[in-house]
């Protein structure tokens, strides 16, 4: 066989090689089928194994072999379990998790993709894996173009379920590179076979060989060319614990009643604390947990309500992504529990972003759904009760950055930013408090590669609204509002480059 050919479609690739027997010499020694080219990948790789078999090679024959992570079924006679996750993790081995059931089974579509990912996510979830960790999704075989409108349809199935950004795919060079063409999927595991030697740069795990030999039992060998492939249990990046919540900011609210400052930010283990200061910032309180009720995770975010003289303050659960809330009515002295905004959508991704309508004395608050869509929800009185979440609007639908949102009293308008998959900034606005929305558009199109999210700010003076970001190469850039939509992005100046970097 030549990296040229294809596996004929009637037989999974896993099980045409498996009946190729690989040659065995001796523990340690790997030889097999090797129709990948390891040194096109980057210099930073690490090497797995992927296998669903009973016994699984024991971990301290993987680690002995020179392996760091394990690809592991959540069905199958090797499926992975909560037991075998723990050895692997205990001997220094990240997991990587993957859904193969039926070798077909993608062809069946949307219903297909919603079930396999409900039984994949439920497995996934008994063998401990964190909740923002993805599922690869196998594609066994050489798939052609008269499978990609069912084979789409399935990964929407998984996505809506998952979120986009936890939705994975392995599979051939073909089928990898027309699932994030057509931005199915986040996570991309390809194998050498189908793919003619050809290799999409945006998968972030390679198979490289079959049915090598590990302390005696026939296993594959797979490559990650990036720092995050989708593993858990050792080495999460940004995180280093995967039980661990992680934060990257703090956020600040005034209330100008109480003359109180209140500062955020995530501690250890999913706990949110806060400090105030009532002297503007000459001294401060010890910080103290706003409440223990949920672990949390993201950047927290806060809004004074000067009607209802109450602060909200919006989290996301670390163990189901539902957006919480909990509210202080005595200048942040105490909190309430914590509670969920409203049950409509509960796998948020992105960190919330809040703001007071002073014309309709109405909050609403700002969240990235699993499925990259930007959905908002509202209230009336102080935080107490909320509306469903709605999308803002289905012109884009797959963000990857967080929501921002501010409100210009002068226009009575809300305008919410969003950083798109493409790293463009757009945004839409409402000027009837969120009844209806204006298109997502492009900010505008000097910038287009934007590497975080925007911050907004509102001048009274000037009437204006001024969003910051950081492009790429790490400059800052600015635009702002203006009566026919927003400027050119100008970075603010060259002083300082590579900021965040």
């Amino acid at each position: 066989m030549t990296e040229k050919q294809h596996v004929p479609t009637s037989l999974s690739r896993r099980r045409l090689l498996a009946a190729m027997a690989a040659v065995t010499v001796g523990t340690g020694v790997k030889l097999g089928l090797d129709l990948g080219d390891p040194s096109a990948a980057s210099a930073a790789t690490r090497l797995g194994l992927d296998f669903n078999t009973y016994p699984n090679p024991s971990p301290s024959t993987i680690t002995a072999d020179g392996y760091t992570f394990v690809c592991q079924y959540l069905a199958g006679p090797g499926s992975l379990t909560r037991s075998s996750a723990l050895a692997f993790i205990n001997a220094g081995i990240d997991v990587v998790c993957n859904w193969e059931m039926g070798q077909y089974a993608p062809r069946n579509g949307l219903s297909q993709g919603v079930s396999d990912a409900q039984q994949a996510q439920s497995a996934a979830a008994a063998a401990g894996m964190p909740a923002d960790r993805p599922i690869y999704f196998s594609v066994d075989w050489d798939v052609q173009s008269a499978d990609l409108s069912a084979i789409e349809a399935y990964f929407d199935g998984i996505a809506s379920v998952i979120g986009r950004d936890r939705t994975g795919a392995y599979g051939g060079y073909y089928a990898i590179q027309q699932l994030f063409n057509s931005s199915k999927i986040s996570w991309g595991w390809q194998t050498y076979a189908w793919s003619g030697g050809n290799w999409d740069s945006r998968a972030q795990l390679r198979q490289i060989q079959n049915d090598i030999q590990v302390g005696g039992t026939s296993v594959d060998e797979d490559q990650a060319v990036v720092d995050d492939f989708g593993q858990w249990g050792v080495s999460v990046p940004g995180n280093g614990n995967s039980s661990a919540a992680t934060s990257d900011s703090s956020w600040a609210v005034y209330n100008p009643g109480g003359r109180v400052m209140s500062l955020f930010g995530l501690g250890s283990g999913g706990h949110l604390g806060f400090t105030n200061s009532s002297n503007g910032g000459a001294s401060w309180s010890d910080w103290a947990e706003a409440n223990g009720y949920w672990a949390l995770q993201g950047t927290p975010n806060a809004v004074y309500d000067p009607d209802a003289k109450a602060t909200l303050l919006f989290a996301r659960g670390s163990a189901d992504g539902a957006m919480g809330i909990s509210r202080s009515t005595d200048n942040g002295a105490s909190w309430s529990n914590w509670t969920q905004v409203n049950p409509y959508w509960s796998n948020f991704k992105g960190d919330a972003s809040a703001v007071y309508n002073s014309t309709t004395k109405r909050v609403t608050v700002f969240a990235r759904g699993g499925d990259g869509r930007i959905g908002y929800s509202q209230c009336s009185n102080g935080g107490v009760s909320w509306s469903n979440w709605a999308e803002v609007n289905a012109y884009w639908n797959n963000f990857s950055g967080d929501p921002h949102v501010i409100f210009n009293p002068t226009t009575n308008r809300m305008t919410v930013f969003a950083r798109g998959g493409d790293g463009r900034i757009g945004y839409a606005q409402s000027g009837n408090d969120g009844a209806s929305w204006s298109n997502w558009t492009e900010a505008n199109g000097y910038w287009n590669n934007f590497a975080e999210d925007p911050t907004l700010v509102y001048d009274p003076d000037t009437a204006q609204n001024t969003a910051f970001a950081l492009g790429s190469g790490g400059h800052m850039g600015y635009s702002q509002s203006s009566a026919g939509g927003w400027t050119n992005w100008a970075e603010v100046n060259a002083y300082w480059t590579l900021i965040g970097s």
